[in-house]
């Protein structure tokens, strides 16, 4: 028996889309959400967000992160995604994008970054900055996260681990 009917003529209806890779934070603008971007980077957000000058802070994030996470994951949503798996980046943190998630509504799967090298930018290319201990402390972060958001607010959120760019995890730490 069917509960209630909905007239669609003219209309397309479609199961809702999974959207594989969003990092929610980059769909804001940056300059918006981000201080000391460096986007003169053949115009690249993603190289003025990702890899400061070598010996520089990475640029930190304003204090409206919960704002480019709601942003982000609202785009995924109108853009007709029901599932979105967000790429190690979470704005705000992973708890905090946890609970912006969670109040949304969203379906997500999602875990913090771990990796054992950052890019760096060095005049003029991109270079690795080694740091294994620092991999190894992520990993053990991201499998604190799994264990207590995996299955919150009433099983949206799926937990996961998130290595970072292949080329900047060592083997050990994909092995582990």
């Amino acid at each position: 028996a069917v509960a209630r009917r909905l007239d669609a003529r003219g209309k397309l209806v479609a199961p809702g889309l999974i959207n594989c890779h969003l990092h929610a934070g980059t769909n804001a603008s940056q300059a918006a959400f981000v201080d000391g971007l460096k986007a003169d980077y053949f115009g690249s957000n993603f190289i003025g967000y990702l890899a400061p000058r070598r010996g520089a802070k990475p640029p930190r994030a304003s204090d409206r992160a919960d704002l480019a996470g709601t942003y982000g994951l609202w785009s995924g949503l109108r853009g007709g995604a029901t599932t979105i798996l967000e790429i190690g980046t979470a704005p705000g943190g992973p708890e905090a994008f946890t609970k912006v998630a969670g109040e949304l509504g969203v379906r997500v799967y999602i875990g913090p970054a771990f990796r054992s090298a950052d890019y760096v930018f060095d005049g003029s290319r991109i270079v690795w900055q080694w740091d294994e201990a620092k991999g190894k402390a992520g990993l053990e972060r991201a499998v604190a996260y799994v264990k207590q958001h995996d299955g919150a607010y009433n099983g949206r959120i799926r937990a996961m681990l998130c290595p970072g760019q292949l080329d900047t995890c060592a083997l050990d730490l994909l092995g582990e």
